[in-house]
């Protein structure tokens, strides 16, 4: 699919998938090999994609089926600060306007691809690790498999594991935050969900949310 949009395969490294019937603990798995991967092979940048992402047919997603415009037009704005940056996602939160970071303070409509604050989302089938968050992410997340991960209400949980809630909780804690490319770059494409155990409908994340959120982050 990916070959079809950008006119050309891209060079894809895979990570097979991890059966695990505890929810959540087959994705971290996977997405902790692939991690791995990634700082072997020392990218200033690592993206990592489930197999389901498909990109959004629009020219700032089409940039990223080109290195060299990736790194001009879309690493460069990367914030210094970043732990990840989600390229999709959905139910985004982000900062409270008036805290000098939120979306309407950060929001630049010049500005053809931008990373904006968020607080909260949904969904880890899109997302990139700037190199020098690469071992805290290792670290949050071997942590997690370990010793289970800390809800927002403070609570461990063991029974299941929520890779992205785990994120955000974390990242505070690391001076890092975390972000959302806008416009996205990817959707989810609808099927079965080994997380779930269920069918899922297709997921954009573009929808206008109650909380100060945009269409189309």
């Amino acid at each position: 699919r990916w070959g079809e949009s950008c006119d050309a395969a891209p060079h894809v490294i895979q990570c097979h998938g991890v059966p695990d019937d505890r929810r959540g603990y087959g994705i971290t798995l996977s997405l902790l090999h692939c991690l791995e991967k990634a700082r072997m092979m020392d990218f200033e940048v690592s993206m990592i994609f489930e197999d389901d992402a498909r990109l959004f047919d629009r020219e700032s997603s089409l940039t990223f089926c080109d290195a060299k415009q990736r790194k001009s037009r879309v690493w460069s704005s990367l914030p210094e600060d970043a732990l990840i940056a989600f390229l999709g996602g959905h139910s985004w939160q982000y900062p409270e306007i008036g805290e000098g970071n939120g979306v309407a303070n950060s929001f630049v409509p010049s500005k053809p691809v931008q990373f904006l604050e968020t607080t909260f989302s949904y969904g880890t089938y899109g997302f990139a690790v700037p190199r020098k968050s690469l071992d805290l992410l290792l670290e949050t997340i071997n942590g997690d498999l370990a010793h289970g991960f800390v809800d927002e209400n403070g609570l461990t949980q063991t029974e299941f594991l929520s890779p992205e809630r785990s994120w955000y909780r974390t990242a505070p804690y690391l001076d890092k935050k975390i972000y959302a490319i806008h416009p996205l770059v990817v959707w989810h494409e609808g099927g079965f969900s080994n997380t779930w155990k269920k069918n899922r409908e297709s997921i954009t994340g573009e929808e206008v949310n109650n909380t100060g959120g945009i269409g189309g982050v």
